[in-house]
């Protein structure tokens, strides 16, 4: 999961939850956010009228083992937050069954 989010201080903490359809938490992976900055890509110059600094974001890179979830739906919720802020994003996602492998 990569997620960008805006960073008001420098220690930004990340929390992904995968969250079944009953609201449970099956799965939580905390990380931090690593500090970084937007490449913009301007097609047109009235794009970038409201341009926002590009050095006050963050990355959050995770890789979330789904192999272990039962197939369903679910969805992937984001926390980050620096201590005096906090933003939550979430993703609907479905998990399905392994295909079986040809037999050859």
């Amino acid at each position: 999961m990569c997620a960008v989010v805006n960073l008001a201080g420098p220690s930004a903490q990340a929390t992904l939850d995968v969250v079944d359809a009953a609201g449970r938490v099956a799965q939580t992976v905390e990380t931090t956010v690593g500090a970084s900055s937007l490449e913009q890509v301007v097609k047109h110059w009235d794009d970038i009228a409201d341009e926002d600094p590009a050095e006050h974001f963050g990355q959050v890179d995770v890789t979330l083992p789904l192999a272990n979830l039962a197939p369903g739906p679910y969805r992937l919720r984001v926390t980050a937050s620096d201590g005096g802020h906090k933003s939550q994003q979430e993703e609907s996602i479905v998990v399905r069954a392994a295909a079986p492998s040809p037999i050859g």
